[in-house]
């Protein structure tokens, strides 16, 4: 593994790419999920960089630590680099992008891209365009960050998150603003694109057919030269159930979660199949699911797992977790959502409800979600 180094400030990072000209982009990645569809980006037509001319800065999540192995990037020729702000590190500027909104007379002849799951890095783009990159012109990617591009838009809160009381009302307001101002001067001049697998019309999706390729490409064959061990993976039958990190939004998970869990691995077990445990990044729990097998390869993402199998699953069973779709979409294995039977036993908030209302509005058509394990019975074939 490599020794990565360690920012502390988008200032830090401004300078970082201000001193290596070499930088053509700077991606923003949380994820292994953010990591693929910035480089499903990259590897596509509408890019015009290579993607090992450019910036990694895989961020800190306040909750987990960093997520993304470094195994993803060490053989790929790419940059990359640990950001963790620090909240004395975060400074709200109101005026920070003034220069940047009135700079037009310099015709800019290269592009520069800055990539983030979703658009919150408008400040860094009015930071870049005043310093060395004059001469470039600024564009935004917004990259697909799993369902959470088409349920939740509002990236002031993520950036809330880290304050403390007292300023969350007027820095929601500082956020917003800044970012309406920052986000219309740049759509007017062009600036902003997104890499999304769905286009949303009116709380309907349409899926982007001819970026799949390129997500394809993503998980499976660019530069990434993982140690994915798939001797677990040779039964003739089997599933994989996805856990998932409850963060406190459901009241007695923990308790709920390994009740529906171990339901699940006795009725497939009943029908046949081998069942594998596909544990969240951030579980860290040490509950022993019996009756079933823990895979190793927990770090990675559920697609990098399947791009690499030759015998896929019968199915993916999980609560609200991307792979639902995309290993629906992608790979054509049937999915299957436990959130409705989450639902019953748990406790939750009316705006989580609406939250898990629009999942299923959304995406519905991709995955089964039965209320309850005779239902589930039902629609689950045979395989004994």
């Amino acid at each position: 593994m490599m020794n990565v180094e360690e920012y502390h400030s988008y200032d830090d990072i401004v300078e970082l790419i201000n001193s290596n000209s070499k930088y053509k982009y700077v991606s923003f990645v949380y994820t292994p999920w953010h990591l693929h569809s910035a480089i499903a980006f990259l590897n596509s037509e509408e890019c015009k960089v290579n993607p090992t001319d450019g910036l990694f800065v895989i961020m800190h999540n306040p909750r987990g630590g960093y997520l993304i192995p470094t195994e993803y990037l060490d053989k790929s020729g790419i940059s990359f680099v640990f950001l963790r702000i620090c909240s004395k590190n975060r400074k709200y500027e109101p005026f920070i992008f003034g220069k940047f909104l009135f700079n037009r007379n310099k015709i800019q002849e290269k592009d520069f891209y800055i990539l983030s799951p979703g658009l919150y890095y408008y400040a860094l783009a009015s930071k870049l365009s005043i310093a060395r990159l004059n001469e470039h012109r600024i564009i935004c990617v917004a990259i697909d960050e799993g369902i959470g591009t088409y349920i939740n838009n509002s990236n002031a809160y993520v950036e809330l998150m880290s304050l403390g009381f007292g300023k969350k009302i007027l820095t929601t307001l500082k956020i917003e603003l800044e970012e309406k101002i920052i986000k219309k001067a740049l759509k007017r001049k062009g600036q902003i694109l997104d890499y999304f697998l769905f286009k949303k019309i009116n709380d309907k999706i349409i899926e982007n057919s001819r970026r799949f390729s390129n997500y394809a490409y993503a998980f499976s064959d660019f530069g990434f030269k993982l140690n994915v061990q798939t001797d677990e993976y040779n039964s003739s039958h089997y599933v994989i159930i996805c856990t998932a990190q409850d963060d406190g939004i459901y009241g007695n998970f923990d308790i709920a979660n390994k009740k529906i869990i171990g339901e699940c691995i006795k009725l497939f077990k009943e029908k046949g199949y081998d069942v594998l445990i596909k544990k969240h990044p951030r579980d860290d729990s040490n509950v022993n699911y019996e009756g079933a097998v823990i895979l190793r390869n927990s770090k990675y993402s559920m697609e990098t797992i399947l791009s690499r199998l030759e015998r896929k699953p019968d199915y993916i069973i999980g609560y609200d977790s991307t792979v639902l779709v995309t290993a629906k979409l992608l790979f054509g294995i049937n999915t299957i959502s436990l959130l409705d039977m989450l639902l019953e036993i748990t406790t939750y908030s009316e705006v989580q409800k609406k939250t898990v209302d629009g999942f299923k509005s959304v995406f519905g058509e991709y995955f089964m979600i039965p209320s309850d394990f005779g239902k589930m019975r039902d629609v689950v074939k045979n395989e004994d």
